[in-house]
């Protein structure tokens, strides 16, 4: 499951600093078990209407020091997937950013995902008996 929010800059006067600053930040809020197997994309990111010719960069910025998550480009943008296995419940926020580049002209996107990594509930072995 996941909530998310998002804010969007405002018109730029094209000042260099106000055009490095991301078009849209969004935040996503993720949450699951320790035991999520490796591997498991957990989150997407790229364009909604993805126009041949796109140039499309992914990469997570910060919020990764123990290696959790990768990214990894695909046909419809970029995803961020679980790389380590989690050994506890933790939380992290993670920053990953997204540049496309359509038409010459490059666009930041920045999401920002706040992942909460419970403990896995104890499984039960079914017992037809207890119906």
């Amino acid at each position: 499951m996941y909530i998310y929010s998002r804010c969007e800059r405002l018109l730029c006067n094209d000042s260099s600093e106000c055009l490095a600053t991301p078009l849209r930040i969004t935040y996503y809020y993720l949450t699951f078990p320790t035991d999520i197997p490796v591997n498991t994309n957990v989150f997407r990111m790229g364009p909604s209407h993805p126009v041949p010719g796109d140039v499309v960069h992914i990469a997570i910025v910060a919020g990764n020091d123990g290696g959790h998550f990768r990214t990894e480009r695909v046909a419809t943008g970029g995803v961020m997937a679980v790389a380590r296995p989690f050994a506890a419940a933790q939380d992290f926020e993670v920053a990953l950013e997204l540049r496309l580049q359509r038409y010459g002209h490059l666009s930041t996107y920045l999401a920002r995902v706040m992942v909460f990594v419970s403990q896995e509930e104890p499984r039960v072995p079914y017992n037809p008996l207890l119906e």
